[in-house]
């Protein structure tokens, strides 16, 4: 018999009134449903990043009704509303994904397995994988996210496809462990600083193929120019601080063998 794993879904928003509802009952019926995820039991928090429209209203009529646990944080950043959801999880997983659901929820047990199964302590979507399907998604976000993730695999010499993809599940074990060896970012890069920090630090990890559609909104694309310099600069700034810590390293080994 498998044993049972806890998983804490978190679910980043931010004035997401029009999809909140529907969407999170189109996830938890799928997760009552699908036979692959029997044994596994699951908590869905939603992360609102300070909305301002009646998304709260919405996450604490979802809250009383039992089906996911709303957590608000007034100040603003991705990574910081993840790290708050996980930090008070009691769950042998935790992951996160998008509440527009672009990726297919078909991907969750091909997700979860591997880690129940030990395989592996991550696991990361991939849009950019041969098998990965991508749909309705604008050329102009095909090419830079394509571009930024040639980025990190030449200057950070990552072997990731698709650092970016809001798709990922991980041991609650290797997160803790993550935390306490590597600074994260407050914003949306901590999805891609995740994976990067985890296969710096030796922790197994797969990538997996997704079907992915783009279901952004004319909002969020407007918001796709400024995330963009948000990713250089911290592309950049993870760049100058690992070869500051090689060299370092490199220092302090050649005074040891001086001496």
């Amino acid at each position: 018999m498998q044993e049972s794993l806890s998983v804490l879904i978190a679910i980043p928003v931010l004035n997401e009134e029009r999809a909140l509802n529907s969407n999170v009952r189109r996830l938890i019926a799928y997760l009552k449903e699908e036979p692959r995820l029997s044994h596994f039991q699951f908590e869905i928090v939603i992360a609102d990043n300070g909305s301002a429209d009646a998304t709260p209203a919405i996450g604490r009529d979802l809250e009383q009704a039992g089906l996911i646990r709303y957590q608000r944080l007034e100040k603003k950043g991705v990574g910081l509303a993840f790290q708050a959801a996980w930090d008070a999880a009691d769950s042998d997983i935790v992951g996160f994904m998008d509440l527009d659901l672009s990726t297919d929820l078909r991907h969750l047990p091909d997700a979860l397995e591997p880690i129940s199964k030990k395989e592996v302590e991550l696991v990361c979507g991939s849009r950019l994988l041969p098998d990965s399907q991508v749909r309705r998604r604008p050329l102009f976000r095909e090419v830079t996210s394509r571009v930024l993730n040639l980025l990190i695999r030449t200057l950070l010499g990552s072997r990731i496809t698709d650092a970016m993809c809001g798709f990922k599940f991980l041991t609650a074990r290797s997160y803790r462990q993550l935390r306490q060896a590597y600074a994260a970012s407050d914003g949306w890069f901590f999805s891609a600083e995740l994976s990067l920090s985890a296969e710096k630090l030796g922790i197994p990890w797969r990538e997996i193929p997704v079907s992915w559609t783009d279901n952004s909104d004319s909002r969020s694309s407007r918001m796709f120019l400024s995330l963009l310099l948000q990713y250089l600069k911290r592309i950049l700034e993870i760049r100058r601080m690992r070869r500051a810590r090689t060299e370092r390293c490199n220092h302090r080994r050649t005074r040891s063998e001086a001496q």
